[in-house]
């Protein structure tokens, strides 16, 4: 009666170890409940960080970016999607806000421009939670083309832009978007 019991569990083990080995996919997919919107994006967001002192000694401006292709009844494409936050909250400090129109890539020195959307008006659920204070999500549309380009970049910096002012530079943190040129 004990090896009956034991075999259950062996064979749970192998099926656990032979799974392990399989690789993971850099795409996740997932479908909004509410509205009915499918997403597919990449696992984990690029980050990049602008210092800013004036804000605080440890002030830091956030962008965040990933692949995101939309399936949905208003919406289809393939779009890059943006989240701008701080390690401050400005609504002590009483700083602006940041006014954008545009985020520029500077891709090995050369520009990369995406014209924004608000992300609520691409999909309803946003693909990730930024994890800092949070001010404003937003989606470009984006081409399979672009998305080889960042993909094979060795020097990736960005800022934002309302046309008339620019932010400091954001210089890259972390995450993988070498296997972007799947999306």
């Amino acid at each position: 009666m004990r090896y009956v019991l034991g075999l259950p569990m062996l064979l749970a083990l192998v099926a656990a170890t032979a799974c392990s080995g399989q690789p993971v996919s850099a795409v996740a997919n997932r479908i909004d409940e509410a509205s009915g919107e499918s997403l597919a994006y990449a696992r984990e967001p690029v980050r990049l960080l602008a210092e800013r002192p004036a804000l605080s000694r440890v002030g830091k401006d956030f962008l965040f970016m990933a692949p995101v292709m939309v399936g949905g009844v208003d919406t289809r494409g393939r779009y890059l999607w943006f989240s701008i936050g701080s390690s401050v909250d400005r609504r002590i400090t009483g700083a602006p806000i940041p006014d954008i129109d545009a985020i520029v890539l500077v891709l090995d020195g050369m520009p990369m421009t995406f014209d924004l959307s608000e992300w609520s008006a691409i999909a309803a659920a946003e693909p990730f939670g930024p994890g800092v204070e949070h001010y404003a999500s937003f989606g470009a549309k984006v081409t399979q083309s672009q998305l080889r380009r960042i993909a094979r970049t060795s020097a990736m910096t960005a800022y934002v832009t309302n046309g008339e002012h620019r932010s400091p530079t954001y210089a890259l943190a972390g995450g993988d978007y070498a296997a972007w040129s799947e999306f």
